[in-house]
């Protein structure tokens, strides 16, 4: 699952508050989230494991940054 899948897996009014949760949990405004969400700023390879954590492994590191974290087989 992407982030913007996530993030868009809540109801439509409570998308701010999810975006505003993982901002704080990552250190940066919910502008900068939505921003990685829709696509216009890159999601940070130094996020990748944070948000894996903080979504309980709703969004993977191996989608997040697959240069980094290739799927291991």
């Amino acid at each position: 699952m992407t982030l913007k899948e996530y993030v868009n897996s809540f109801p439509r009014l409570q998308r701010m508050e999810v975006r505003g949760w993982l901002a704080k949990q990552l250190g940066v405004s919910e502008v900068y989230v939505r921003s990685m969400c829709n696509g216009t700023k890159p999601i940070p390879a130094k996020y990748a494991l944070r948000i894996e954590k903080v979504t309980a492994g709703s969004v993977s590191r191996h989608v997040i940054a697959p240069q980094f974290y290739p799927i291991e087989k």
